[in-house]
């Protein structure tokens, strides 16, 4: 009986990670989705950036409004950071998996990865 416990018990931690995974795995879906209207946008307005800092759903959905249909938000309702001048942004979502503090941003540099501080609003220096 102990046996099926512990298989059971395995079971379940590996679901549980793998899930962890998979929204960890739409989070940088949604922010590389904020990337490319950033992009598109500033091939349209002389290579700026929009201005602005705070929760990008919110900052960015006045200025994004043609380059994207909807505006994709954490899976467990945590927030993405957008902070950006015209010539440089930077966007960072909180990772589930790994250490629980770990930022993950995208960079208008072309950079990605594991950088920053979870639950901080990002500023434009990217930390990668």
């Amino acid at each position: 009986m102990s046996l099926i416990a512990i298989l059971s018990s395995f079971g379940m931690n590996s679901y549980l990670n793998s899930q962890k995974r998979a929204r960890d795995a739409e989070r940088q879906s949604d922010l590389y989705q904020y990337k490319v209207a950033l992009e598109n946008y500033a091939s349209v307005i002389n290579g700026n950036y929009p201005e602005a800092s705070g929760v990008a759903s919110t900052v960015l959905a006045t200025p994004l409004a043609n380059y994207m249909t909807g505006f994709p938000t954490d899976p467990k309702g945590n927030t993405y950071y957008y902070s950006g001048d015209a010539s440089k942004w930077v966007l960072q979502s909180c990772l589930e998996s790994g250490t629980g503090t770990q930022g993950y941003q995208v960079c208008s540099d072309g950079r990605s990865g594991n950088g920053g501080t979870c639950g901080s609003q990002a500023d434009t220096t990217c930390d990668l």
